[in-house]
């Protein structure tokens, strides 16, 4: 039996920018919502798997998430991933070293414009990358299926979510 996502990820800003001035003051609210609704499926705002995992690596060590064949769902079924469609890492507040989330130069889903492109996470950062289109981004197996993550300067517990298709 086929597994059957749904979901909806949103990112809520919602602050305000005040100012005293001579007489009374100003301000100006921000409200910035964005919600991406996913229907089962491989088009367009569809996915159809989704892998979440909190993962801790040590000072010093990196690891690969291999999107075609080494991950497996909730229910223990391997995912061989055709097209991200979102990543979301969190490094949790509670690490103490940078998490660097990087395309490798050999065998990168190409979620960066070139291979060794990244960024660094610190302790309570978060990467949010979506493409709903339903091209998505192109994992090929041994080609181009891996995203790489390294702990430099302490130990890194992250939270992810990929949701992708199958």
């Amino acid at each position: 039996m086929a597994t059957v996502f749904n979901g909806e990820v949103t990112t809520k800003v919602r602050g305000r920018l005040a100012r005293a001035l001579d007489i009374g003051s100003a301000e100006y609210p921000i409200d910035i919502p964005v919600t991406q609704s996913w229907t089962n499926g491989t088009g367009i705002n569809q996915a159809n798997d989704a892998w979440t995992d909190d993962r801790t690596i040590l000072s010093g060590a990196n690891e690969d998430l291999d999107l075609s064949g080494a991950l497996s769902d909730a229910f223990g079924t391997s995912l061989v991933g055709t097209k991200v469609k979102e990543i979301l890492i969190y490094s949790l507040p509670t690490s103490v070293g940078t998490l660097a989330i990087t395309r490798p130069a050999t065998n990168g889903v190409p979620i960066f414009k070139a291979a060794g492109d990244g960024v660094d996470l610190v302790p309570g950062g978060l990467f949010h990358f979506r493409n709903p289109s339903a091209a998505g981004i192109t994992i090929t197996p041994s080609t181009g299926d891996l995203i790489n993550l390294a702990a430099t300067g302490g130990n890194v517990t992250y939270r992810v979510l990929i949701i992708m298709t199958i």
